[in-house]
């Protein structure tokens, strides 16, 4: 059995990654509870996928993903766009905050401790 593959010079990019792109926080040497200054870095499993294939290989590639419209949205698309990943594909959440602004869940998803169980 073969799998049918179009010819490259038909497609614009070599690799689409779909899913998220995480910001991780690095506190360097030092510890999270101490630690007053942190690294800001991109990644994800996805899009670590695209922007190796484009580091190592020089292939084009893009992600396919939401960043939300924020600073640390913007953020995360420039550190995006420096490691040569395509950025195009972006679809921008009109929502003003990000998950790691909100209250913290607990294991109990959301559910009040009397409703968990």
């Amino acid at each position: 059995m073969s799998l049918p593959l179009r010819d490259p010079a038909t497609c614009h990019y070599d690799q689409i990654s779909l899913g998220e792109v995480m910001l991780r926080l690095d506190p360097g040497e030092g510890r999270i509870r101490t630690a007053r200054q942190f690294s800001a870095w991109e990644g994800g499993g996805e899009y670590n996928t695209s922007r190796a294939l484009r580091k190592c290989f020089g292939l084009r590639t893009a992600v396919c993903t939401a960043l939300v419209d924020n600073e640390v949205g913007h953020l995360i698309e420039d550190l995006i766009m420096q490691g040569g990943v395509d950025r195009h594909q972006f679809h921008r959440a009109r929502i003003r905050h990000s998950r790691c602004f909100r209250q913290p869940r607990s294991r109990t998803h959301g559910r009040l401790p009397t409703q968990a169980g």
